[in-house]
């Protein structure tokens, strides 16, 4: 799969594994709080909003915490995960500031796409995916990272972290790759796993540009897994950011706020997870006793990039009209919600005519 792009209308089947995590295991492999700290150590010094999209109990987040954030957003399948560890607290010589943090527990495989429809970014991503999954479109570590790219704003940064043997298998000469600036090997420091498993964490910068003068990845390999150790080895990083050739976020002036567009999508994955318990779809027009229309949108189809502006403007002229102003040339039917259907389906407005007209009589 080397070179590909991931197809995110058909992200369903490429992280189809996940529907099956609580049988196959989800391969949860949580960060101690105190290496994701060291870990964190040459990320950029603003760090608003941070977004991890395998969040567990938020360890690796909260890790990459300091004084400029904000905002921490997570996603996990696990309905015991969130973004931030329960009762988290920063060190007491940081600024005393609440931290924004919203946790959607969803499946990766529909909530990813309903992120890319509303063009969703974040300008600092974090990750521990799940290890050697056989996802239908590659191994998850493959996959993940792509998905990270994706997410992440033009400028932004990140930092995954997986098993280096497949890393250097299936990322080392991806495309893609030319946008890691540092790859740090570890030994193993997760708790009950193959002791012999080597690490890899990768630090990434979306602008990151090669360059003919010098290597575009630095390779480090750091000998201790002891916090202690990894911070020292990556503190010249974090006083010399020059090893990034391009631009980076550098306060909240460049930063983007992801956090109203991750409510609209969180709150459709609610909205849609619903539908289904109750066992039928929403409808954008619906007839009232008086005859008259009620027409509206979602706020996530107010915003998603698959529904034509022009079919939005004239749904809501619909609102409070008669229904003898409908013409068949317009088109409004939801149809169920799945990830990969259209959100308006002009083929079947003819029904919806027809079920409008039956109430009526």
């Amino acid at each position: 799969m080397r070179g590909q792009s991931l197809n995110f209308d058909n992200l369903g089947e490429t992280l189809g594994a996940s529907r099956n995590a609580a049988k196959l295991g989800t391969q949860q492999f949580l960060t101690p709080r105190e290496i994701a700290e060291a870990l964190a150590t040459p990320l950029p010094p603003w760090r608003g909003a941070i977004l991890d999209l395998a969040c567990g109990h938020g360890d690796l987040a909260a890790g990459a915490c300091n004084a400029s954030t904000e905002t921490v957003l997570g996603c996990d399948i696990d309905p015991t995960a969130s973004a931030l560890p329960k009762g988290f607290t920063r060190d007491p010589y940081w600024k005393k500031q609440e931290i924004e943090e919203s946790t959607v527990i969803a499946d990766l495989q529909q909530l990813a796409g309903l992120l890319r429809e509303v063009n969703f970014s974040c300008d600092l991503l974090v990750g521990n995916p799940p290890f050697s999954l056989k996802w239908k479109e590659g191994d998850s570590t493959l996959v993940f990272f792509k998905l990270m790219l994706s997410l992440t704003t033009s400028k932004g940064e990140g930092i995954m972290i997986c098993n280096q043997a497949t890393a250097a298998r299936l990322i080392s000469d991806l495309p893609e790759a030319r946008r890691i600036w540092l790859w740090v090997m570890l030994p193993n420091f997760f708790p009950g796993t193959v002791q012999d498993m080597q690490i890899a964490v990768l630090y990434y910068a979306n602008d990151h540009r090669p360059s003919t003068a010098a290597p575009c990845t630095k390779f480090l390999n750091i000998p201790s897994a002891h916090p202690a150790a990894i911070r020292a080895a990556l503190m010249p990083f974090q006083r010399d950011r020059s090893y990034i050739r391009g631009g980076t976020i550098h306060s909240h002036l460049s930063a983007r706020d992801p956090l109203p567009r991750w409510r609209t999508v969180a709150d459709e994955w609610r909205r849609r997870k619903q539908a289904e318990i109750d066992g039928h779809a929403g409808w954008n027009i619906r007839l009232r006793p008086d005859g008259k229309l009620t027409a509206w949108l979602t706020p996530f189809q107010a915003i998603s990039g698959k529904v034509p502006k022009q079919l939005v403007a004239e749904l809501e002229a619909l609102n409070d009209e008669h229904h003898h102003l409908l013409s068949e040339l317009v088109a409004y039917f939801v149809i169920p919600d799945v990830p990969d259907a259209p959100t308006l389906n002009p083929l079947k407005y003819k029904a919806n005519l027809a079920r409008l007209r039956a109430l009526e009589n």
